[in-house]
């Protein structure tokens, strides 16, 4: 059953990073914050590409993660309405500091609080590894060394790889602690228009990351945003950096318009390489004040074929926009089977 949990949340890691219900709940993400990422799950599935890449990702894995975790897999994606992970540094791994919170139906919440439960008195006779820290309605488990999770209802799944985020984490959403929202961080960005389902930010990202000797410019940015989102049956990529002065925003803007003109030069013979060209040529870029902007529109009709020719599957088409359906079952929730989760003893919805 451990490997059950694990891959309910490797599932979640998969899809949110094939990966907003609205935008940003900026009261849910730590005053801290050094980058945040977030995934409107309504607005991928609502759109034409991110509808297609999610039929992709689940004709691929659904079965494979349906046998790990015995649970209804489109129906979970079906529930999930958005996935926010944000941190306050930027370490790799278990050393890092960050907190991922899953957002959707009462019925995943109630599912996810029902295995939990059930697994960490399983434990306690020594039949399971889950363990619950702490008392209270709310307790933080500790699925596996690095791996913590809590359920908060109404307000999301939370998991981290240190116990403590978790607990910073509730405190901020119960608006104990201090959050984005009085905060002016990633607040210089101009709002987004259009369907965006996709977002992420970061604060000083670029200090340390290793750029080729052309781009070393991009070192003067001190922030940046990336957007991905669809309108007007057109894939649109936003990219946005802040710059400490507006002369460096102009040396920034002058180093990507060198960039892109170069790429619009290259020599290439491949068919579906020439077209990426063509779309590198109608990218526009832009600054105003300190923020230098990169925007992108391809049609997405011509971006899915990219994408099937290069995984050597169809995906997607032209008016196709629907996820799958979950299966038809007699309860519209996404149930663990009787085999994998019998109902617990206690009310998973406390």
């Amino acid at each position: 059953m451990k490997k059950q949990i694990l891959s309910v949340f490797s599932g979640l890691a998969l899809f949110s990073g094939s990966i907003m219900a609205g935008p940003l709940q900026r009261s849910h993400v730590s005053a801290d914050a050094k980058w945040i990422v977030h995934l409107d799950m309504e607005g991928l599935r609502q759109s034409q590409f991110g509808s297609a890449i999610l039929k992709f990702a689940l004709a691929q894995m659904g079965d494979e993660l349906k046998e790990k975790v015995k649970l209804d897999v489109p129906a979970i994606v079906n529930q999930t309405n958005s996935i926010t992970a944000y941190g306050d540094d930027f370490k790799p791994g278990p050393e890092g500091r960050g907190v991922l919170i899953w957002q959707g139906s009462k019925e995943i919440e109630q599912v996810v609080t029902a295995i939990l439960l059930q697994q960490s008195e399983a434990s306690k006779a020594g039949e399971g590894s889950i363990k619950a820290l702490g008392g209270g309605l709310n307790p933080v488990y500790e699925i596996s060394p690095g791996l913590f999770a809590s359920v908060r209802p109404g307000q999301g799944i939370l998991l981290s790889p240190k116990m403590d985020q978790i607990h910073d984490a509730c405190r901020i959403i119960e608006g104990k602690a201090s959050s984005l929202k009085d905060q002016p961080t990633f607040s210089e960005y101009t709002a987004q228009s259009g369907g965006f389902f996709l977002v992420a930010l970061a604060e000083g990202f670029v200090r340390d990351a290793g750029l080729p000797p052309q781009a070393q410019v991009l070192k003067l940015a001190e922030g940046g945003r990336i957007a991905l989102g669809e309108d007007a049956g057109k894939l649109q990529l936003s990219v946005n950096l802040k710059a400490n002065t507006t002369e460096n925003a102009v040396q920034i803007q002058q180093v990507i318009q060198g960039l892109v003109a170069l790429a619009g030069l290259a020599d290439v013979d491949e068919p579906e390489l020439a077209q990426v060209k063509d779309w590198v040529r109608g990218a526009q870029v832009t600054s105003k004040e300190k923020i230098v902007s990169l925007d992108l529109a391809v049609p997405v009709d011509d971006a899915l074929k990219q994408l099937s020719n290069a995984t050597d599957t169809r995906i997607g088409s032209a008016g196709e926009n629907t996820v799958p359906a979950p299966e038809e079952k007699p309860a519209s929730s996404p149930q663990a089977s009787p085999e994998s989760t019998p109902a617990p003893a206690v009310d998973p919805a406390r």
